[in-house]
């Protein structure tokens, strides 16, 4: 279980602003949250990122009530574990404190298109939905809440996962663009929903959180630097590929701009000997057996990018070719009547009429025989 070492995700942690205009900021969270009223529901969607293991820390992308201005938490959503050096991605659920994380078994990869939704329902039960549309699974958990839950905030987050009693490094996850946000049903702007920066203990920002707009769309991106907004893009993910030892790699990748902006596009974990084009035609001679997982990502002119993963299964050898053994060869002297095969000049060819001495290819026997091509 990647998660194995942690407890629960944790509260909003340190938050703090200068003045009241200003953005939020918090040693944990970076996204938006409203705490000014009780909320029922929660929703937003994501293309889950690909994080490179800059720290041994975990990331985790959620949707979920409470966290800020109370003691109970009720979230699902996804995370990377980079505590082996390499990305670990899954997905999970929590009521805190009745329920400490419960993990999805189902596969999470980067380029995933996530949705999330968490309702609740009274009675202190909650509805946790959380869809994966590109791996093909929904789990749908209607649960009893945490006692004492207030559904004092309703949040959109990234998270530095808290082990233990600290907050763990956070790895580079690129930027993650959630989309189509709603709490109760309405905008993140009708609910009040306040931006939050992610800090370092010392108050640099390494996490920022861009503007929102009507349809509930917004960036959080790693480091200070200021999201990508406006454009989303989304890679269709080719599926599983297979191939063998030898043979030549033509496979294109596409993708779409939300603003009909030209994709550009690179690729990492391709097998050796193969690279992708500008324009995500990936080429070359797969010489070396292995199974490769390849993300490929696309980005536009406004810094906007999106990924999508798969599995490169490279092994045995290219099949010879056909050859014609097993046939007879064509014969002048022969008399042939309909159906006959015959084996002429590396082609294999079928009878139509009768005939005897009608050479196959040749000008007016294409009435007496049909090319079925090499043999």
């Amino acid at each position: 279980m990647p998660a194995q070492n942690i407890s629960h995700f944790s509260h909003l942690l340190n938050a703090g602003r200068h003045s009241a205009a200003a953005t939020q900021t918090s040693t944990n969270w970076a996204g938006y949250a409203a705490n000014s009223g009780t909320y029922t529901s929660v929703s937003s969607s994501w293309v889950e990122p690909s994080v490179s293991c800059t720290s041994d820390g975990i990331v985790a992308f959620w949707i979920g009530l409470d966290g800020w201005g109370s003691t109970t938490v009720e979230q699902d959503g996804t995370g990377v574990d980079c505590s082996n050096g390499s990305p670990e991605p899954f997905a999970w659920w929590e009521t805190y404190p009745a329920n400490a994380i419960q993990e999805y078994n189902n596969p999470v990869a980067a380029g995933d298109s996530l949705t999330s939704t968490v309702t609740s329902e009274g009675s202190g039960r909650y509805d946790m939905v959380l869809t994966d549309s590109t791996a093909g699974w929904t789990e749908n958990n209607v649960v009893n809440g945490p006692s004492g839950a207030k559904n004092a905030s309703a949040e959109a987050v990234a998270e530095a996962v808290t082990s233990g009693s600290g907050v763990t490094p956070l790895p580079n996850f690129g930027s993650v663009r959630f989309a189509g946000s709603t709490i109760d049903n309405g905008t993140l702007q009708a609910a009040g929903a306040q931006a939050i920066n992610m800090t370092s203990s010392s108050g640099t920002v390494i996490a920022s959180t861009g503007a929102d707009d009507s349809s509930g769309d917004f960036t959080v991106a790693y480091g200070s630097g200021t999201p990508p907004t406006g454009n989303t893009v989304t890679v269709n993910p080719p599926g599983s590929q297979s191939s063998a030892v030898g043979a030549v790699a033509d496979l294109q990748i596409s993708g779409t701009d939300s603003g009909g902006a030209a994709l550009s596009y690179t690729a990492t974990g391709l097998p050796p000997k193969s690279s992708i084009s500008s324009s995500g035609l990936i080429t070359g001679t797969l010489n070396t057996a292995g199974s490769y997982n390849v993300v490929v990502t696309a980005t536009d002119s406004t810094g906007a990018s999106g990924s999508a993963s798969f599995t490169w299964t490279v092994g045995g050898s290219t099949p010879p070719p056909p050859s014609c053994s097993g046939l007879a060869t064509w014969s002048a002297g022969t008399s042939y009547v309909p159906g006959d095969i015959v084996a002429y000049n590396g082609d294999k060819w079928t009878s139509t009429w009768y005939s005897t001495g009608a050479t196959p290819g040749a000008a007016g026997s294409w009435a007496v025989w049909t090319n079925d091509g090499a043999c």
